[in-house]
């Protein structure tokens, strides 16, 4: 079992495709931290295939699952993962393979495609007028990340696969698999929206970096004085107690812990009831 997997990768270890920072060296590791949980620390295989990806860089879900068929093929057959260069259908894209989704987002993340690393800088520090913001927030996603992507791709990450694309990475391709991991431009503007008889709805969502979006921690309220109030600590409080809290462990599981970024809205500030203010008279 184990010790015969353990003396196969070890024997790997300066064999690796792609050398030992490629790919192949990637998922070894991610292979052996999950047998290391299921034999040593006694996870279940779903929990602990989840757990080596995500420590690894791959996607939670479809990483856990990759996980979970390569260390079974690792086992049974004594075989590493491999290419799937020449074995996979006409429908297969590389971009939907864990580790290279995953190997994108390190580059995108580290901002070596920006053009202008100073204006970058400016932009991410809010010290760009408005108009000039939203101009370069549009360039910077339909030109220079795409253009970056393509580059790293062809001329990088590519060929330490051992992969060659004939045609090369098209820029449409590019900005589709930007687009749909969330890299897209759009204007972003306090959670105050309005109904269709012009009401004010205050909207408090919650943005997780793993799970994304999670819809069952948000709350809302019609705003004004005739409605239902306004947005305040006591609610955020309760939206964190009954909503937030719950989402985040129903996402989870029992036992994480959250470590939460709220926007500095003064709607969001709470203190004790015996709290001394300076600024109540």
């Amino acid at each position: 079992g184990l010790v015969a997997v353990e003396a196969l990768l070890k024997s790997k270890m300066s064999d690796f495709a792609g050398g030992p920072t490629g790919l192949q060296a990637k998922q070894t590791c991610t292979i052996a931290s999950y047998l290391a949980l299921v034999v040593h620390k006694n996870y279940c295989p779903l929990v602990a295939s989840q757990l080596a990806a995500e420590c690894h860089g791959f996607a939670k879900m479809w990483g856990g699952h990759q996980v979970w068929s390569w260390a079974r093929a690792c086992v049974s057959e004594r075989m590493l993962p491999i290419s799937l260069t020449g074995h996979h259908t006409k429908t297969y894209s590389l971009l939907s393979d864990p580790g290279i989704a995953a190997e994108l987002h390190t580059y995108v993340r580290s901002n070596k495609w920006a053009i202008n690393p100073d204006k970058l800088a400016a932009f991410t520090k809010d010290q760009l007028i408005p108009a000039e913001a939203e101009q370069y927030a549009q360039r910077v996603t339909s030109d220079e990340m795409p253009n970056g992507l393509k580059q790293y791709m062809e001329h990088e990450l590519l060929p330490q696969l051992h992969l060659k694309v004939s045609r090369g990475i098209s820029l449409v391709t590019a900005r589709q698999w930007l687009h749909h991991e969330g890299f897209k431009f759009m204007t972003h503007k306090k959670g105050v929206y309005f109904d269709g008889a012009g009401h004010g709805i205050h909207q408090s969502d919650v943005i997780c970096s793993t799970e994304g979006h999670l819809v069952d921690a948000g709350c809302s309220l019609e705003y004004g004085k005739n409605y239902e109030g306004y947005w305040n600590g006591e609610l955020f409080v309760k939206q964190l107690k009954e909503k937030i809290i719950p989402a985040f462990e129903q996402a989870h599981g029992a036992g994480y812990q959250a470590l939460f970024f709220i926007d500095n809205s003064q709607g969001n500030s709470a203190y004790a009831e015996d709290a001394l203010l300076a600024l109540e008279k």
